[in-house]
């Protein structure tokens, strides 16, 4: 319907195709019930008001009408049901609407999983758009079916019901420009993208080998082995117990763990907090 007809029956100059009346209408606005009715048009709410006219008039007999409610980020498979099943749960509670990352059918089948969830989605009472999942596997500890990059992501950009990216998880990967995550961003340029960075704050930290900004005076006390002054901390990363050479997440990517516990600390570190310093400290 063109916006000039959508209009002409919001004015009252043209019926309505449906008129809904002894309607009991929840205004989310202002927490009103209000009593009223309302004119539909092309699929589209025209109109709200009791003297419409229409084509067809629909007593809801004082029913509540609400706007339904839209689930912005929910993993479906998550339910352990199949997305027809889950509108069954969910459209009776009024949710109408969900973006869905499906990350965990992802992580086992890849492109496939996602497909099916779109598939098995057509024609159920319920709109179900996609965000591509962005970081299949989760992480490089983990154990996946499938390992998700930019090109297989963008092959979904065709996808009618795919609106963008899903919470891009890996955040470190971000804020150090990791190729792989800055290609998917790449791919899905002027789609949603949807962030994840819980409690990301502070001051930018130096990485390894590079020299910090601004630097605190080093503390120095004596070592109780051999009475002379030595630096306490690293001095490439001003904090009380570990060295960016040893930083073990400082860096994104597949190799974010050592491969061993560091056992002796940096040479940087006073030789008594270097013998005193365990696997335990370093996680």
């Amino acid at each position: 319907m063109k916006l000039e007809d959508l209009l002409e029956v919001a004015r009252g100059d043209r019926p309505a195709e449906t008129v809904l009346t002894n309607v009991r209408l929840v205004n989310v606005f202002t927490g009103e019930v209000l009593e009223t009715g309302i004119a539909l048009a092309g699929g589209l709410v025209a109109g709200i008001g009791p003297d419409y006219e229409g084509a067809e008039t629909v007593d809801l007999g004082g029913r509540y009408v609400a706007p339904g409610m839209i689930d912005a980020h929910v993993h479906i498979e998550s339910s352990m049901v199949r997305p027809a099943e889950f509108a069954r749960a969910v459209v009776p509670a009024g949710v109408t609407t969900v973006v869905t990352d499906p990350h965990e059918i992802a992580n086992v089948s890849g492109l496939a999983g996602i497909r099916y969830m779109l598939r098995d989605s057509e024609g159920v009472p319920l709109e179900v758009f996609v965000n591509a999942s962005s970081c299949v596997p989760a992480t490089d500890l983990a154990t996946a079916g499938a390992e998700l990059g930019a090109e297989e992501l963008a092959s979904l950009l065709s996808e009618p019901r795919v609106l963008g990216l899903a919470e891009v998880m890996n955040f470190p990967g971000v804020i150090y420009g990791d190729p792989g995550v800055l290609a998917k961003l790449r791919a899905f340029e002027g789609r949603v993208l949807d962030g994840h960075a819980p409690g990301l704050s502070g001051t930018p930290t130096p990485r390894p080998g590079s020299r910090p900004t601004t630097r605190r005076p080093p503390s120095r006390r004596r070592s109780r082995s051999s009475g002379s002054a030595s630096r306490s901390s690293c001095a490439r990363r001003p904090t009380p117990t570990t060295c960016a050479t040893c930083w073990i997440w400082s860096t994104p990517g597949p190799s974010r763990r050592s491969a061993s516990p560091p056992t002796t600390g940096c040479r940087r570190i006073s030789s008594t907090r270097a013998r005193s310093t365990t696997w335990s400290g370093w996680r």
